[in-house]
């Protein structure tokens, strides 16, 4: 009798990490009042504009304001993450798709969706959570957008 030896290789696919990213677009000479622009990469740790797997952070004290003009999809979106979050506007014609969590954490942060600007949370929208003092307002102003 012949016996026959097999090697198996047991592969299990690893699941790539999602790389993070902060908004801090002082570093590309962007201040307030001026808002920046999402789709600039300079704006982001990293210098890539945050789109798939990836975690966008909104987190920098005096942050000039974050402007989606639009369509992303993103893993997460997390303001007010240990820092002040200041504001993720929503423009018009932008589609911002979180496909995991999301959401404003547990510092003074404001996001803003606009007339014609759409919002989806697949997994959860997490607004005030963790950490005291766990504050956050969400301003809709929209006619025809969704969240």
């Amino acid at each position: 009798m012949r016996l026959a030896s097999f090697l198996v290789l047991l592969w299990a696919p690893t699941a790539a990490a999602t790389t993070t990213t902060v908004w801090n677009p002082a570093a590309n000479g962007v201040l307030p009042p001026s808002g920046g622009a999402w789709e600039e990469a300079a704006n982001w740790t990293g210098g890539v504009v945050p789109n798939g797997d990836y975690k966008a952070v909104l987190n920098v004290t005096n942050a000039a304001e974050c402007v989606l003009s639009s369509a992303v999809s993103i893993t997460h979106v997390v303001t007010g993450d240990q820092g002040p979050g200041g504001i993720l506007r929503l423009a018009s014609g932008a589609d911002l798709t979180c496909t995991n969590w999301g959401g404003p954490f547990n510092r003074s942060s404001l996001i803003i969706v606009e007339d014609g600007a759409n919002a989806h949370f697949q997994d959860k929208l997490l607004i005030g959570q963790f950490d005291d003092p766990g504050e956050h307002d969400i301003e809709f102003r929209m006619t025809g957008g969704t969240v």
